[in-house]
């Protein structure tokens, strides 16, 4: 083998000892392995077996393995069964509900958008009782911009939903009276 200072790696077809940024062999001018990637042997994680390579199972447990995992046919299934089903009823009002709040419909589609492609961060936590351990839900204070929303937990959310419930009725009973 040729001697090089600071050893790095090594020729996958010569097995010469390569140095730092040298990205080709000098003698057979392929490719070479950084030796923090190369792995010459190991053991299964599994069983303990000796595998080869950069393997982390032998064959025995990966075949195990396959045949543990549930087709995705069993999880359609499931869903079907476990999950509660709405009911015609059900599925009507929530399109009725829809038809009439086109505007809410909106901004929550949009902000659900926002955050599936990463452009808003949900927050973690609450924003009014700073809890961390609930859905975190986002409430928007006006619909006309969809990306400015205040992040509640659900009880501090039905609460405000509450209050504005309250002024909204307090509201018409005062234009009633005068």
């Amino acid at each position: 083998m040729h001697e090089y200072k600071n050893y790095n790696g090594c020729c996958v077809v010569c097995g010469v000892e390569i140095l730092g940024k040298k990205i080709f062999c000098e003698i057979c001018k392929s490719k070479r392995i950084k030796e923090k990637y190369k792995r010459t042997s190991g053991k299964c994680i599994t069983c303990g077996v000796d595998v080869t390579g950069s393997k982390k199972f032998c064959k025995v447990c990966i075949i195990k393995r396959k045949e543990q995992q549930k087709p995705k046919d069993y999880y359609k299934e499931y869903c079907k069964t476990h999950k509660k089903q709405r009911t015609d009823k059900e599925k009507g009002q929530i399109i009725l509900w829809q038809k009439k709040n086109k505007e809410k419909v909106k901004a929550s589609s949009l902000l659900q958008y926002a955050i599936k492609t990463g452009r808003i961060t949900k927050e973690t936590k609450c924003s009014i009782c700073k809890r961390e351990d609930t859905r975190i839900i986002g409430h928007h204070s006006d619909y006309t911009k969809p990306y400015e929303v205040i992040w509640l937990c659900n009880s501090c959310h039905k609460k405000i939903h509450h209050n504005i419930r309250k002024n909204k009725d307090r509201q018409t009973e005062n234009k009633g009276v005068e």
